[in-house]
């Protein structure tokens, strides 16, 4: 982890222009999941959670933790018994319906991911058993993914106008996405957008690959150099392992008709009258207590402008930039003093030995360097 980090800083600072990456988060996000699946009182805490969310789910089977044996060193869980789901003529031969396990499968991670915002994130085959009755059941809990509800609304938002081909939902899905008010490049954006979804024109929204069309998009992104939060990388594996799981099992089966109906839920719950009503509240309430304060925050202002204690931090964007700046500035300064140096201590040689060489050289060189200097500034201020 620490030469990972280290490789990603310098990576970072050689190729300013994958800074949408946010390769640093990445890194940073991954060390966090591989030290947290270190512990296994975590992972034990991640099955209870996930126990919960799938308690009244007769499809899904999340295994017993005998929390009395286990300690941050040891898991002790009830053995899962099932097939794998890449092996699909063994499940037809258990009596299994491999399209009622795809939908289930698919069901399972969209609840984990839409309704509940904390998703499994490591959900390949390995860590999945099919249980009698098409039932799903899921191991190794260690890696998981949370998402705020603004990736939860960027998912919403995505699947919507991915399924009308709404290239503009979907531009202000992804600038919202990246925390971005006002883009100056929106324009841009918006029309490769459109272009993009102009490729799906025609195309039944069942045959599409949407973790795929959610990456190029994320691609595009990256074009323009805004910042991605690095829980959406882990989402989009998530996603691109479910359509792989899902493919084998029924090739004909396609993720984005089911996401649909829960990313519609999404936008009703967003828009919903108590929850609007709950916005106005907090609205109100943020203006009350604003008028409340201003008084004392301007007097607080106007008495510390009186004393001269006003701060202002300076924020610099360019730190590279910055650095070379101080960089050129500094070796100019340097020179300058080698040379006045030189002219000066030659012209002291000079005085107190006028017959020497050497003195005589030093000073009609330096002479010669601060002229050719004096010049260079001079007439670069004149080009300026």
């Amino acid at each position: 982890i620490y030469l990972l980090k280290h490789l990603a800083r310098s990576f970072a600072k050689r190729y300013p222009e994958l800074a949408a990456v946010n390769i640093v988060g990445l890194i940073d996000e991954f060390s966090t999941t591989i030290l947290k699946e270190l512990d296994y009182t975590l992972e034990a805490s991640n099955i209870y959670r996930f126990q919960t969310m799938f308690k009244d789910d007769p499809t899904v089977h999340i295994p017993l933790v005998y929390s009395r044996y286990c300690t941050k060193r040891l898991l002790v869980m009830e053995r899962i018994r099932g097939i794998a789901p890449d092996d699909p003529p063994a499940l037809r031969a258990a009596g299994l319906d491999t399209h009622r396990i795809a939908v289930n499968g698919a069901d399972m991670l969209l609840t984990m991911i839409l309704r509940h915002g904390f998703f499994h994130a490591d959900p390949h085959a390995g860590n999945i058993f099919i249980m009698p009755g098409n039932v799903i059941a899921m191991i190794d809990f260690g890696m998981v993914g949370a998402l705020t509800p603004r990736d939860l609304n960027f998912l919403s938002d995505f699947a919507i106008g991915f399924a009308r081909r709404n290239g503009d939902t979907i531009s202000k899905a992804l600038i919202t996405l990246c925390g971005k008010k006002f883009f100056e490049r929106e324009e841009e954006l918006r029309f490769e957008i459109h272009q993009m979804m102009m490729q799906y024109t025609g195309v039944p929204i069942e045959t599409v690959n949407f973790a795929g069309a959610m990456q190029a998009c994320i691609d595009v992104i990256v074009k323009y150099q805004l910042q991605i939060p690095s829980g959406i990388f882990m989402l989009i594996k998530a996603l691109a392992t479910l359509e792989k799981f899902a493919a084998t099992l029924d090739p004909q089966l396609s993720l984005a008709p089911i996401i649909l109906p829960y990313a519609k839920q999404i936008v009703k719950e967003k828009y919903a009258p108590r929850k609007i009503a709950g916005m106005l509240y907090d609205t109100l309430s943020s203006y009350v207590g604003f008028i409340r304060s201003f008084p004392d925050d301007a007097s607080e202002i106007l008495y510390k402008l009186k004393e001269g204690k006003i701060k202002h931090d300076i924020r610099l964007d360019d730190n590279a930039l910055f650095v070379r700046t101080i960089k050129s500035i500094s070796r100019r300064i340097a020179y300058v003093i080698v040379l006045v140096g030189l002219f000066i201590g030659s012209a002291l040689l000079m005085v107190f030995d006028k017959g020497n060489a050497y003195g005589r050289f030093i000073l009609i060189a330096a002479s010669v360097l601060i002229l050719l200097q004096m010049l260079k500034w001079l007439f670069s201020d004149r080009n300026k």
